[in-house]
């Protein structure tokens, strides 16, 4: 899972550390070591790394078991300090984190619902919501360069389609639409 940050500063990837997946990143020019930034207790696992626009903190997805539940938080982690922050409240399985271009706002694919679903947190205050949840799986979740718009794909009844919607509109256009 490697991702370049915006500033092309840094790559950030996910390394098998201490018995578990942990984020990492490292100079591009391979002038110093990787740089373990995330440690998660025994038995979780972080991956899909995401970074901020500003490259100062990278979004990421800690797997975790709750009692018999499975799933992921969505936590963030600031480059420079190393200090890390749960953002979601409710474990849920989620993937697919992409950082708003021009707010402080996340979308991932999350299956709290009838079907997976486009959602999105903000990282400083936790308010999230379900962006997409209309009929069929959703995945893939990108923003426009702007931030305005998010593109996603959505499969139902066999056929996978390219979905275009305003993060502020009550519903999404097919590009194909048949």
């Amino acid at each position: 899972s490697p991702r370049w940050s915006p500033d092309g500063a840094w790559i950030a990837f996910v390394s098998h550390r201490d018995g578990r997946d942990a984020i990492c990143v490292a100079a591009p020019d391979g002038t110093s070591a990787a740089r373990q930034v995330t440690f998660a207790p025994p038995g979780q696992d972080d991956r899909d790394p995401c970074w901020s626009p500003d490259s100062s903190r990278i979004a990421f997805c800690r797997r975790a078991w709750e009692g018999e539940q499975t799933g992921d938080h969505i936590w963030t982690v600031d480059i420079r300090t190393g200090e890390t922050k749960q953002v979601t409240k409710k474990l849920a399985r989620r993937h697919g984190l992409q950082w708003a271009p021009n707010r402080a706002q996340v979308a991932y694919v999350s299956d709290e619902g009838e079907w997976d679903n486009i959602a999105v947190v903000n990282p400083d205050n936790a308010a999230g919501w379900n962006l997409a949840s209309e009929n069929g799986d959703k995945a893939c979740p990108r923003y426009s360069p702007d931030g305005n718009r998010i593109l996603y794909t959505r499969l139902q009844h066999g056929v996978t389609r390219l979905m275009d919607r305003g993060v502020n509109a009550s519903s999404a256009e097919p590009y194909d639409p048949g």
